[in-house]
């Protein structure tokens, strides 16, 4: 009867083994698994009330960014064609020395920077008054569009107590555009 009994228990102690082995274990990792999914999405409901309650401050941010966009895109030219730009500048250009009794010699178009926005170089060479020049620094440095003189090469002639002589250069002048998505090369056409 003993040996019944030990048995009996043996079996009851196997059975609950089992139990646990193929019942509780499966069960109690199922359940972490859910309370680890809970637990990230209450992570991210958290974060996603901050950015609700974040949205006005959010809104002024990007206001605020969207003016300032603009106001910094007044600054670049805005042309669609390249050509269009290049001649375009290259008119406001020979105008603006012309303006100042500055007289080009050439004008060409250096190696050009395509990106979201075009970089064109303008080398010119001039020849006029160094008064005049100094003028035409002055008005290039007011005008509305971004312009940057990267290099200039000057020899001034002629230089006395009455007069500040006469100039021969080279510039080279680094223009932005906008605009660059109809991206035509220069021997096109």
């Amino acid at each position: 009867m003993q040996i019944k009994s030990k048995r009996n228990i043996m079996l009851i102690i196997v059975m609950a083994l089992i139990v646990i082995k193929f019942i509780l274990v499966p069960v109690f990792s199922w359940q972490q698994a859910q309370l680890i999914q809970i637990q990230a999405k209450a992570k991210r409901l958290a974060k996603a009330n901050q950015v609700i309650k974040r949205a006005p401050i959010i809104e002024q941010a990007l206001s605020a960014l969207q003016q300032k966009n603009n106001s910094l895109q007044a600054l670049y030219f805005n042309q669609p064609s390249l050509n269009a730009f290049k001649l375009q500048l290259q008119q406001q250009v020979e105008s603006l020395f012309a303006q100042h009794h500055l007289v080009v010699r050439n004008f060409s178009w250096a190696a050009e920077v395509i990106g979201d926005i075009t970089e064109e170089r303008a080398k010119i060479s001039f020849k006029g008054t160094t008064k005049d020049f100094a003028q035409l620094q002055i008005n290039l440095a007011r005008m509305p569009k971004l312009l940057t003189i990267a290099q200039w090469d000057l020899n001034i002639k002629k230089m006395d107590e009455k007069s500040l002589g006469t100039i021969n250069g080279r510039l080279l002048l680094i223009v932005y555009n906008l605009s660059s998505k109809n991206k035509e090369s220069s021997f096109e056409k």
